[in-house]
């Protein structure tokens, strides 16, 4: 059996030996979205953290009293925690959000 004609067919297909000009631009804009994207999740977050610590601030609340108010709400409401809920990881959070010196 010869091998000519395999070896002349992947010769003709030649590879690319670099990427694609319109390749990398769509891959820069897509950077660009995601950077915005991501901007924009960080300003919501902050925004989110500093309603959270006046509202916490106004009612006298500390990081352990917002967690037993997120327990004791989901409770009430009959809804399970999700898989992924961990208590350590909420007072942390619980703690961060009610700091005035979060970020």
């Amino acid at each position: 059996t010869s091998t000519a004609p395999v070896d002349e067919i992947l010769l003709s297909i030649e590879a690319p030996s670099s990427l694609s000009e319109s390749f990398l631009d769509q891959c820069e804009n897509d950077i660009k979205q995601l950077r915005l994207m991501k901007t924009d999740i960080l300003v919501s977050n902050g925004d989110l953290r500093s309603q959270t610590q006046i509202l916490a601030k106004e009612m006298h609340l500390r990081a352990r009293d917002v967690v037993s108010l997120v327990v004791h709400s989901t409770k009430k409401q009959r809804r399970d925690f999700p898989s992924w809920w961990n208590p350590k990881v909420v007072d942390d959070v619980c703690h961060i959000v009610t700091s005035k010196d979060a970020v």
